[in-house]
């Protein structure tokens, strides 16, 4: 009888995200650590499962029958993880430190039936990636076990698991059309173009291959926060200059229904950027970890954009 449930859970993932790099960033082990679960799993019941096509992976009929089972199981196992988290002796507080977007906009929405349903004895703070990883590496700080990141700092003793998709967008002090053509970025003053390596990585990425050349934009004004960003352009909406900046979506969100601040978007550039949990290797096997991280991972059905 196949009693371990890992590799089943791994089958099912897998099959949700119809790909095994996918697969491997949710749960955090590698590739050819998932290619070998789902040959496990194929060798145990004899016969092929998975595809591999070009649109990414499907399954055999077999597959599909056994991919049926192993939902089944799974819903049985979180209709009891309430009952089965409250019987592991463990009573200890934990914390979670994560980036002020999660803290203010999405730990909220989910906190209470995170504690209600799988540990009880949590709380959570916010620091930038940087110190997020630096307080889950403190030995000092043993009650930090979980970090939420937008930029992967990567360390030895780290495993980042994908969590969320955010996306960054064009805003601006006064309206646009839907869609611009990149000729038009040059047209107004930009706030912030340079905010932090990390935050703004993927966004030079972008600009580069649209053959942007990011010394020729004016920027006018600097800060160190989209906090600080976002007051500047509520200040400013009311003036004659277009000030233009790059932030969050769920950092506008309210404003932007309200018209406080506009946005537009740039023909060929689509800017997301990943949330990711992170644990130390050592908490790997912890049965509360895992339990947390993975209500985080699976059980949070919300869209940022």
């Amino acid at each position: 009888m196949l009693y371990d449930l890992t590799k089943l859970k791994t089958f099912i993932v897998v099959v949700k995200e119809k790909s095994f790099s996918k697969a491997s960033m949710k749960l955090g082990i590698s590739q050819p650590a998932i290619t070998q679960q789902i040959k496990y799993l194929e060798s145990y019941f004899n016969t092929k499962v998975i595809v591999r096509k070009k649109s990414g992976i499907g399954l055999t009929k077999e597959g599909e029958k056994i991919l049926n089972i192993a939902l089944k199981l799974e819903k049985n196992l979180y209709s009891y993880r309430k009952e089965i988290a409250h019987n592991i002796c463990y009573e200890e507080p934990i914390e979670i430190v994560c980036s002020r977007v999660v803290e203010k906009f999405i730990l909220p929405r989910i906190f209470p039936r995170l504690t209600k349903e799988v540990y009880a004895n949590l709380s959570y703070y916010a620091a930038n990636s940087l110190q997020a990883i630096k307080d889950l590496q403190d030995p000092h700080k043993e009650n930090v076990r979980i970090a939420l990141v937008e930029s992967p700092i990567f360390k030895e003793n780290i495993i980042y698991r994908e969590w969320l998709e955010d996306e960054i967008i064009l805003a601006s002090t006064k309206p646009l059309p839907r869609i611009i053509k990149v000729e038009n970025l040059f047209s107004c003053e930009w706030v912030n173009l340079t905010l932090g390596d990390k935050e703004f990585v993927a966004i030079r990425s972008y600009l580069k291959k649209l053959e942007i050349d990011i010394d020729k934009l004016k920027v006018a004004m600097q800060f160190e926060t989209y906090e600080q960003i976002k007051e500047f352009l509520l200040q400013d909406s009311s003036k004659n200059k277009n000030y233009m900046a790059f932030l969050p979506y769920l950092h506008i969100k309210e404003e932007l229904q309200n018209k406080k601040i506009y946005y537009a978007k740039v023909r060929g550039l689509n800017l997301k950027r990943k949330i990711y949990l992170a644990i130390l290797k050592q908490e790997r096997n912890d049965s509360i970890i895992e339990s947390i991280g993975d209500f985080l991972i699976f059980d949070t059905k919300m869209r940022l954009y």
